[in-house]
């Protein structure tokens, strides 16, 4: 027998673009006219299980920030059987399974300390990683490439990207500089 649980992801998100659950929540009620609760975005931002929630809200959220439901839901499956096989949701070993069922249970009684809070996140980061590198090994297979290759081509494009993010594009200011005209305008003697 196996357990399904749902977390939110959104406080990473949002941390990662330095926004607040009031600042998504004006967007999405800005850009669909559609009334959120803080409380539901709060859910979402927090390290509790997920039960039912509105989909409307959870799909514009995921439209709002431009992101997939799997970057905003982590799913696990926790087996309750050791014969159970490996899940295919997450690449947690056994073990790591295990924990992170106790910390969830904990968590359910209580606050988790910080100790135990940077053990839970540890070991979502890890699988998180080890999925992300089966995913590529998968990639690089299915394109018929070695995964040396595969990355190789990731970090160039990823430095391709950098560089152009650095680039001056004409007619566009950076944060850096103001705009051509403000800064002709600002040179210019006021006439009255």
């Amino acid at each position: 027998m196996e357990s399904v649980a749902v977390f939110g992801q959104l406080d990473h998100i949002l941390r990662e673009r330095s926004l607040t659950i009031a600042d998504l929540k004006h967007q999405i009620e800005k850009r669909y006219e559609l009334t959120v609760d803080e409380a539901v975005l709060a859910l979402l931002a927090g390290n509790q299980r997920l039960g039912q929630m509105d989909m409307t809200v959870v799909g514009a959220v995921a439209s709002t920030l431009g992101v997939s439901l799997d970057d905003l839901l982590f799913v696990v499956v926790i087996p309750f059987s050791i014969q159970n096989p490996p899940t295919r949701v997450n690449t947690w070993t056994e073990e790591e399974t295990w924990r992170v069922w106790a910390l969830l249970g904990m968590q359910q009684k209580r606050k988790l300390g910080q100790a135990e809070q940077r053990e839970f996140e540890s070991i979502v980061d890890e699988g998180d990683r080890r999925a992300d590198e089966r995913f590529w090994h998968l990639e690089a297979q299915r394109r018929g490439v070695s995964f040396e290759d595969l990355r190789e081509e990731i970090e160039e494009d990823q430095r391709i990207v950098q560089e152009l993010k650095r680039r001056p594009w004409p007619g566009v200011a950076s944060p850096r500089q103001e705009p051509p005209e403000r800064a002709e305008a600002q040179r210019a003697p006021a006439s009255r």
